[in-house]
């Protein structure tokens, strides 16, 4: 409360030393910074700000997700597992997240029951997705997110780290000795 009247009074350094002391939870620190940048004029350092908040919370909402599923397939419940993948997809799509993050639940679905068709499937779907790569300020949610340099490459290490660790991962076994997950590496090793 003090730190919104410090904005209301337009006291912006006080109200900065004190978002500056805020722990991230529960207050949210990065929401007081954005308010505070709104009433300085810096809407750009705000939308900024914010749009970094919905992808990381909507990445973690996927992740929450693709373990909640693990945990439905452990409790014997495919059709909640089934549709925990499909809010996955679902939340990717809403929130404008890389392609290849619509997949990535499916991709585990299949990967823990173990089901070559739907696994290969998905891997090329991601792969896809991955090789198109992603222009984040095309999306009206990140309209003042701009990729760094180093991100931009992200694709190629990505689909390099994913079928390497496919390769290496002894659980794999029934996916990497399929002959259409080699043609698929053999495609991207050229």
């Amino acid at each position: 409360m003090l730190i919104s009247r410090y904005i209301e009074r337009g006291e912006y350094e006080k109200a900065q030393s004190l978002i500056d002391t805020l722990p991230k939870v529960p207050v949210d620190k990065l929401q007081k910074q954005a308010q505070l940048y709104v009433k300085q004029e810096k809407l750009v350092e705000a939308s900024t700000l914010l749009e970094g908040k919905i992808m990381s919370m909507a990445g973690e909402m996927q992740s929450i997700l693709m373990f909640m599923m693990e945990i439905a397939l452990k409790e014997d419940k495919k059709d909640v597992a089934q549709y925990l993948a499909e809010t996955s997809a679902h939340t990717a799509k809403l929130y404008d997240l890389w392609g290849y993050n619509a997949y990535m639940a499916h991709f585990q679905l299949a990967f823990l029951q173990e089901d070559v068709d739907q696994g290969i499937k998905y891997l090329e779907l991601i792969l896809a997705a991955a090789k198109l790569g992603w222009n984040i300020s095309n999306s009206m949610l990140y309209q003042h997110t701009k990729l760094k340099n180093e991100e931009e490459s992200f694709a190629g290490h990505m689909i390099n780290g994913l079928l390497t660790g496919i390769q290496n991962d002894d659980s794999c076994v029934f996916l990497k000795t399929d002959s259409r997950f080699l043609e698929i590496v053999s495609e991207y090793n050229n």
